[in-house]
């Protein structure tokens, strides 16, 4: 089974989003890659592994439980178009 991908959007209160995204960071192996963005948000995380417990236990207990996440707001992606990451590509038209 392919792995889930969850992307989560963290408002940061109280401390640099780049403290907060080096701290996520260290605080899980699942968490893939963190961007800080622009807008209403401060950080976008994504999250990959195959059980969405697993991930959902990331969402809780490193990201949220973190002092200064003020708010998430959580997605799944479960389809990826492109080649972007490694073992990923165009679906086959044939």
């Amino acid at each position: 089974m392919a792995d889930h991908s969850l992307f989560t959007f963290v408002r940061v209160h109280g401390a640099s989003p780049e403290a907060v995204g080096n701290a996520l960071r260290d605080g899980s192996d699942k968490i893939m890659d963190i961007y800080s963005i622009m807008g209403e948000w401060d950080l976008l995380v994504r999250i990959e592994h195959p059980d969405l417990n697993t991930i959902q236990k990331v969402v809780a207990d490193t990201i949220r439980a973190h002092p200064n996440v003020a708010q998430t707001y959580t997605i799944l992606g479960y389809q990826i178009y492109g080649s972007k990451w490694p073992g990923f590509d165009y679906p086959d038209t044939e």
